[in-house]
């Protein structure tokens, strides 16, 4: 209401300025009488508007992701949405949330924002390129000495369709998908006070292990893929003849490639 009550302002005050009179009531309204120009300003208004009016959706749909807010973010989805990812696998609505709920529990201190490199209106739907940003922090709900900061940037093509309660999500084409983390920044496992030299080993073993799990799942090196499973492997070997080192070790990288097999998953 509040949009058609601007264009008709605005097409009254641009009519007024060339002395054209409203029609009385038993008068028929001659469309083609219209100027030209003022339909074509009237029109470009109504595009602005409609382009503002995504831009705030997607402002609401970040806000509510830095909540953790499930509910409200796809409230703004369309319930025949789907996505479409990387390998050209198509997601559902309800498959999407279930894995947004994942993504949900092992993030914390979310950042969230977009950039818009196109947003074309065309009458009843809407195309968007942009790029999403995210921020935050990789943890494990039952180990709070696990964490690794992450940064995801996604180029993506939405599209939307214009409904009574508003723009609605009806589709993701994920273009591109970039993971700017810092690849050793995670933690370590936990070691006893005195250091030896097998602490020593066995930290650079999980400093490499880390490594090679982002390059694994990540950059899809199979050669990497190959020399983890041999690091997770004689880690589980030295663990189970009692090496509280070995185990604390495993514990840690196992937990740190299930988290980031998770973020792979969903991101891709």
């Amino acid at each position: 209401m509040q949009k058609l009550s601007s264009l008709l302002c605005a097409l009254f005050v641009s009519a007024s300025g060339i002395g054209w009179t409203a029609p009385t009531q038993a008068q028929s309204i001659d469309k083609s009488s219209f100027p030209k120009k003022a339909i074509a300003q009237n029109n470009q208004a109504s595009k602005q508007a409609d382009k503002q009016a995504i831009i705030q959706v997607y402002q609401a749909m970040n806000a509510a992701i830095e909540r953790k807010d499930i509910n409200q973010l796809y409230s703004y989805y369309a319930p025949e949405y789907s996505s479409i990812g990387l390998d050209g696998r198509s997601t559902n609505l309800q498959q999407q949330s279930q894995e947004i709920q994942k993504f949900f529990q092992i993030l914390s201190k979310i950042n969230a924002r977009s950039e818009f490199k196109q947003i074309q209106i065309n009458g009843q739907t809407a195309t968007v390129v942009g790029v999403g940003y995210i921020n935050g922090i990789l943890t494990d709900p039952k180990n709070p000495q696990f964490y690794k900061p992450i940064s995801l940037e996604s180029t993506s093509q939405d599209t939307w369709k214009r409904t009574s309660s508003g723009w609605k999500l009806t589709n993701t084409h994920t273009l591109s998908l970039k993971n700017t983390s810092t690849k050793n920044a995670s933690t370590r496992p936990r070691q006893q006070a005195n250091q030896t030299g097998n602490s020593r080993i066995y930290e650079q073993a999980h400093q490499e292990a880390i490594i090679l799990i982002d390059s694994c799942y990540h950059d899809k090196n199979v050669e990497d893929c190959n020399k983890l499973n041999k690091i997770e492997s004689t880690l589980k070997s030295l663990c189970s003849q009692n090496d509280s080192q070995a185990c604390d070790t495993y514990t840690s990288v196992m937990q740190y490639d299930a988290q980031t097999h998770t973020l792979e998953s969903i991101t891709y």
